[in-house]
């Protein structure tokens, strides 16, 4: 685990998905599953792993990291910045689909906004 803050989140998550009896097929987060094109695994792999890989994650960045290529790159309404998407469990193209997909204007997905709001403390 990277942080100490990364394994209360990581705690967080698994409990909130036991507390309500969740099984998701798929989970979307704020951040890298994998930090380069090699895996090197990051919080969304710690995630997938904990759950044993029964749900598939899809990881949503929006800073660029060294070692990840184009291929990782989501445009969404040709902003000037792509988000970088990487995943386990789910075929990359399909992870890339769902995120050009999903509602919102601009570059950043509408849940995605609320998530870091509702994180922040603030009001959805």
């Amino acid at each position: 685990m990277r942080s100490a803050r990364g394994a209360a989140e990581l705690a967080g998550v698994l409990q909130l998905l036991r507390e309500h009896a969740l099984e998701p097929e798929l989970i979307v987060i704020d951040g890298p599953v994998h930090l380069d094109a090699a895996e090197k695994p990051a919080w969304g792999r710690q995630l997938f792993d904990a759950l044993g890989g029964r749900s598939a994650v899809i990881g949503i960045s929006t800073r660029t990291m060294p070692g990840l290529p184009q291929q990782f790159e989501v445009w969404r309404e040709e902003e000037a910045r792509p988000l970088i998407v990487t995943c386990i469990g789910i075929d990359l193209g399909a992870a890339k689909v769902r995120v050009r997909t999903m509602h919102g204007r601009r570059r950043v997905p509408t849940l995605m906004k609320l998530a870091a709001r509702l994180a922040r403390g603030g009001a959805g």
